[in-house]
Formats: structure tokens, C-alpha cells, sequence
């Protein structure tokens, strides 16, 4: 057993100065553990009750000598350490024999703004995938392209609803370089969804005959508003859903002929509908919660589905385990969000009060940052905070960028998780 008087010198332990009265001080026993680069010795330290997050953290960093500081989080027993080692056994009902096991994970650093980026109408959806570039659906029935120098390349009209959803389609290999041609998807209130091809440079200025951009298909199954479309990762496949309850798989193979006769699209099938109401449900099939859901959002390991639900909770479903979720409660509707591409820990959420919320799926106790995401700073200000953006669309594809989509425009928040 290591005592930490030796590695704690320069530590503010909180105990009294020299010349005060003796006083007794608390310790735990505690084992640290991590899966992160920074492990230290396992072995079981005697720490003082009185220490918090940041001493703890101090610890890690003096164990190992790190040359620059790195701040850590602690989790014990499922939650993240905001209090003090003692407090936080005393709310419990833990003796100060028994020996804690603590994970310690890097902090996930305070979100820094980078740009925003104001529309003329409400930004249901955001993607930031394809790096050096950017793409927006909005209210107005309009996809804009821009690059990362916020230059807009395209505007993409069509549809004759709100856009409700976008998404890249990737190319073979799954790189878009400058000058080539993307494909992008769209899904709109409308009931339907398209695919159109447009090159990722500035059109010609000169050209008295555009042809991007190109329109390839319109995907005609929904009944009512599509809600989302998303595409696999070899982009072969896209997937919509839709407020009818439908779930649609596409091939992206442009056929050479209209496959239906587009005049019968969309169409209200009563005696179908009904049909629907009154089917039996599978009990074999997967489980959800009984509440709306507004967005969903799969970890990068595959193994847990995130869904943003309007009674202000996301519910966390472990796949293959039919153990009811787990909530992360929230002060608003959560309207959107999106999985981190790598970690399969982190997440984060936006609501309708205008918060955007990242977690940590280890620590399911409450969020490890949050921001205001604004868009318009113009407007923001003018209002004198009365006018607050709701978030309605999130990405993080791109791991330390995260696109906020919302009633004054978009935002761009740089962010730093760790490990």
C-alpha cells in the first residue's frame, strides 16, 4: 500500500496550516485504474477524504512526470467524481475501510466557438463529414454547400417542403477531393427524397447553361413528411425514415428509367393505413421506448443506440439486451443527436432550450460539457438574450468539430475529449 504524502507535496490537500491544532485526517483506500496512455502503478493508494477531482488529477500527472499537464475525470461506481473522495462515500453509505476502484479518463476540455454561419431561415440539419466541407438543410426548402472557408458553393432547390435531413453520399474509396463531383441526398416534408450530383468547386460564372446541379433520382415510398436519410458507409445503400412509420432502403444505382409512375407519388392509402394501425406487433422485434423519438444516433462500436426524446431525456439502449434503457435526463426536449466517430463513449445532444450537452456514456449522471449554441450573433445580441436558437440538427462526424444547426443559423464548436 503507497502512501501519497511523498508524490503530493506541492498538492493542496485542504488540511490545516502548520501551527494549527493536530487533527486526524481521513483517508480511502483506492485503486486507480485506466484505459487510457497514462496508467500508473496498480497498486492501493491511501488517499485524504478531503480530495477532489483536481488533486486527484495533480496525483496522476506527478506519478508520471508528465511534462505538460493533462486534466483527468474520475469515475467511481458509474458516476463522475464532482465532489469531494469524502462527501461522495459519506452520500453512499461507504466505510473508510473499503477500498474504492476508480477509472480515471481525460477531461474533455471546455468547447471553444469557432464560426458561425447565419440563413435566412431555420437549419434543420448540419453535416461536417467530408472534411472541407459543409452542408446545411433548411426551412426554406433549400441545400447549401459550402467549403471551409465558408464560401458558398452551391444552393440546391427541388424540394417543395422544409428540408428535414442531409447527407453525403461517399464515393468509391470514400475520399471527395477538390473539383470532383458529390453526390448529396435530401429528405423533405414533402414525402419525398432526392439524390443530386454537384461539383465541389464554384460554378462558372460564364455559363449560360448550368447543368448542376445535376438532379439523379427522387425516392418516392412515404406517405407522410421524411424525417431522416442517412447513407452506409460504402454508399451503395441510403436509408430514409418517415412520420408514416416506413423505414426505406435504397440502392444509389441511378436507373436509366423511371422505376414507378411518379404521378401516383405520393399517395394516401386509407385502407393501408389502416392496415398499419391494426397490425399485431412483432415480439420477437426490436424494443423502443414508449415516447417519441426525434433523433437516434448509433456508438462507433455498434453496441448502443443514443434516441433524443421530446419528454427531455435521451433513452441509451444496449443492442441485443432487452433491459429497459437508461435516461439522461435533461431541462428541455432533446431535438437532436449525434455519436462521436471514434470514441464509442462520448455523445452529445442539443435541445430546444438552445443547450447542446456532450456526455460520457461511462458516467450516465450528467453531462461533462455543455454550451449555448447561438448561429446568428447579430440577432443574439440585438435581443438582449430573449431570442435563444433552437438546436434542431447536430454533427460530429468529424471528431473535433461539432456542427450545430438551429433557428438562428449554424454553428461550429471545437472540441477536445481525450480518451
Amino acid at each position: 500500500m503507497s502512501s501519497v504524502a511523498g508524490l503530493s507535496s506541492n498538492i493542496t490537500s485542504g488540511e490545516p496550516p502548520s501551527g494549527s491544532a493536530s487533527v486526524q485526517v481521513k483517508t480511502h483506500p483506492v485503486v486507480l485504474a485506466t484505459r487510457t496512455q497514462y496508467a500508473i502503478p496498480t497498486e492501493k493508494y491511501m488517499i485524504p477524504a478531503t480530495w477532489r477531482r483536481f488533486h486527484l488529477s495533480q496525483l496522476i500527472n506527478k506519478v508520471l512526470a508528465l511534462p505538460q499537464p493533462v486534466p483527468f475525470d474520475f469515475i467511481v461506481n458509474g458516476e463522475m467524481l464532482r465532489v469531494s473522495l469524502g462527501d461522495w462515500c459519506l452520500a453512499r453509505g461507504i466505510e473508510e475501510e473499503e477500498t474504492l476502484e476508480i477509472e480515471y479518463i481525460e477531461s474533455v476540455l471546455p468547447p471553444e466557438r469557432v464560426s458561425s454561419m447565419p440563413h435566412p431561415d431555420w437549419v434543420s440539419s448540419i453535416s461536417c463529414e467530408q472534411k472541407g466541407y459543409l452542408l446545411t438543410g433548411s426551412y426554406d426548402s433549400t441545400v447549401r454547400l459550402y467549403n471551409d472557408g465558408q464560401q458558398l458553393l452551391h444552393t440546391i432547390g427541388g424540394h417543395s417542403g422544409p428540408v428535414s435531413s442531409i447527407c453525403f453520399i461517399p464515393p468509391a474509396g470514400n475520399k471527395i477531393s477538390d473539383g470532383s463531383e458529390a453526390l448529396i441526398a435530401s429528405a423533405s416534408y414533402d414525402t419525398t427524397a432526392r439524390i443530386v450530383s454537384v461539383p465541389l468547386s464554384l460554378p462558372n460564372p460564364d455559363d449560360m447553361d448550368p447543368q448542376y446541379p445535376k438532379p439523379l433520382a427522387s425516392l418516392c415510398l412515404h406517405t407522410l413528411a421524411v424525417s431522416s436519410i442517412s447513407s452506409n458507409a460504402s454508399g451503395r445503400n441510403l436509408l430514409t425514415g418517415g412520420w408514416d412509420t416506413f423505414v426505406g432502403v435504397w440502392s444509389t444505382d441511378i436507373p436509366e428509367a423511371d422505376e414507378v409512375d411518379e404521378v401516383a407519388y405520393p399517395t394516401f392509402d386509407a385502407d393501408r393505413k389502416k392496415r398499419r394501425k391494426v397490425s399485431k406487433k412483432d415480439p420477437n422485434g426490436p424494443t423502443a421506448a414508449e415516447k417519441a423519438m426525434l433523433d437516434l444516433a448509433i456508438t462507433s462500436n455498434g453496441k448502443m443506440i443514443a434516441t433524443a426524446n421530446g419528454d427531455r431525456t435521451i433513452s441509451l439502449f444496449q443492442v441485443g439486451n432487452p433491459a429497459p434503457p437508461t435516461q439522461l435526463a435533461h431541462t428541455s426536449p432533446v431535438t437532436a443527436i449525434s455519436a462521436h466517430p471514434i470514441s464509442p463513449h462520448h455523445v452529445v445532444s442539443g435541445c430546444m432550450d438552445g443547450t447542446v450537452r456532450i456526455w460520457d456514456l461511462r458516467s450516465t449522471t450528467g453531462a461533462v460539457e455543455s454550451f449555448v449554441a447561438i448561429g446568428d450573433q447579430q440577432k443574439a445580441e440585438e435581443s438582449k438574450g430573449k431570442v435563444k436558437s433552437k438546436v434542431l440538427g447536430l454533427d460530429w462526424s468529424r471528431g473535433n468539430l461539432i456542427g450545430c444547426a438551429g433557428e438562428l443559423g449554424v454553428d461550429i464548436w471545437k472540441v477536445n475529449i481525450g480518451n
